[in-house]
């Protein structure tokens, strides 16, 4: 399934529409889609705010290994580096 960010949501800064754009991944998931796609086309800012109540909220509920099923596309290079060390910090133990 190819989910375009920019048909699911007007902008990519809040926490609203990072849960909108989380309740179509979690649709996608519990009718057990193989492989989500998700593309930035078109997407020029994704906050925080935005990366916690969306890909956050899904590595939450699902665990971290569900991003082996999520292929991000068509971002710019900044997308890419600020995603990739997004999902990286639920990769790595907290200290006590």
């Amino acid at each position: 399934m190819i989910i375009t960010i920019k048909d699911i949501v007007p902008e990519t800064y809040t926490n609203a529409s990072g849960y909108s754009l989380f309740v179509v991944m979690e649709n996608a998931l519990d009718a057990n889609e193989e492989m989500l796609i998700l593309s930035f086309e078109g997407v020029s800012i994704t906050s925080s705010s935005f990366l916690n109540s969306s890909i956050g909220a899904l590595i939450d509920k699902y665990g971290i290994k569900v991003f082996n099923r999520v292929k991000a596309v068509k971002l710019t290079p900044t997308q890419s580096d600020v995603l990739k060390k997004y999902v990286s910090s639920f990769q790595k133990p907290i200290s006590q």
